[in-house]
């Protein structure tokens, strides 16, 4: 869990959305930002329901309904948008977010590889193939290799 603050994530709500979370009222566009907030509140700090909607002028029950009512809007995209870019303001990336940087960052290091590859000589493939790779591949398939047993005595296994 991140060490944020309520106050902080109301605040990056409402530059976000350009709206006043804390302002009572109903219409559609306060309550999806509320519901932004308590979400975000929610999965990322260890405060509670009713120390969250404190921070918004709500109960801890209507804080609760925010937080069911956002994963159910979630799925329709009503929220998604503001959600991500808050979360991004944050400094808090989603689970898709990580898995795009690790598949860029996966891909510019077999661009980097490739590229100093491609700088060596025979000579030095030659070596490092001898001395780092074959090693590597040998120490990767012995950590697959599955255990065979050989007998079974009461309790205890040999095993290879």
């Amino acid at each position: 869990m991140n060490k944020l603050k309520l106050k902080d994530i109301a605040d990056a709500v409402c530059d976000a959305t350009g709206l006043d979370i804390r302002f009572r009222t109903r219409k559609q566009e306060h309550v999806f930002a509320r519901m932004v907030y308590a979400k975000i509140a929610r999965t990322n700090t260890l405060e509670s329901l009713e120390k969250i909607g404190k921070e918004i002028g709500v109960k801890h029950d209507t804080t609760l309904y925010y937080i069911k009512r956002f994963d159910e809007d979630l799925n329709f995209g009503i929220n998604k948008k503001t959600y991500e870019f808050v979360l991004n303001e944050l400094g808090i990336y989603t689970e898709e977010t990580r898995k795009e940087i690790k598949d860029t960052n996966l891909d510019s290091l077999q661009l980097s590889v490739l590229r100093d590859l491609k700088e060596l000589m025979y000579d030095e493939l030659l070596e490092f193939n001898e001395t780092r790779l074959k090693p590597f591949k040998k120490a990767l398939e012995s950590r697959i290799k599955p255990k065979e047993i050989i007998e079974v005595a009461g309790a205890m296994l040999r095993t290879n």
